[in-house]
């Protein structure tokens, strides 16, 4: 609600105490997710980087390499100021390791649109940006 309305730090203190107190919620993955936003938010950058830490590390496939991916944009100098290329570029590369073997999609496959092809595509992207 405090995100909501405006109020990241206080959506983050009160996500930041529902994730300490049920760290084994079938949730607890999308609170760490909020959590990181809202920390995102609020301009605590290395709070947000721990958030999305403590995510990767519960985590396997998507998820994962979800979460290295933000770790990776908050330290992208070309979106971050004050990031730092080298943590980013580490960053996208465990993204891309959670993900495994590129998986072969057919020309004109829509779906891979929507799935783990695009992550590949957009860590990729990333990486070539930061060349």
């Amino acid at each position: 609600v405090e995100a909501q309305a405006g109020d990241a730090k206080a959506a983050a203190v009160e996500l930041a105490t529902w994730v300490s107190a049920n760290p084994e919620s079938a949730l607890q993955a999308s609170a760490l997710h909020a959590l990181a936003e809202a920390r995102a938010g609020s301009g605590d950058t290395s709070g947000a980087l721990e958030a999305y830490r403590q995510l990767a590390g519960q985590s396997t496939g998507a998820i994962k390499a979800l979460a290295f991916m933000a770790m990776g944009d908050l330290q992208n100098p070309l979106s971050a100021k004050g990031g730092d290329a080298t943590k980013a570029r580490t960053a996208y590369e465990e993204a891309s390791k959670a993900l495994g073997p590129r998986p072969q999609t057919a020309p004109g496959d829509i779906y891979a649109a929507l799935s783990e092809p695009y992550l590949f595509a957009e860590i990729e992207n990333r990486l070539a940006l930061l060349q």
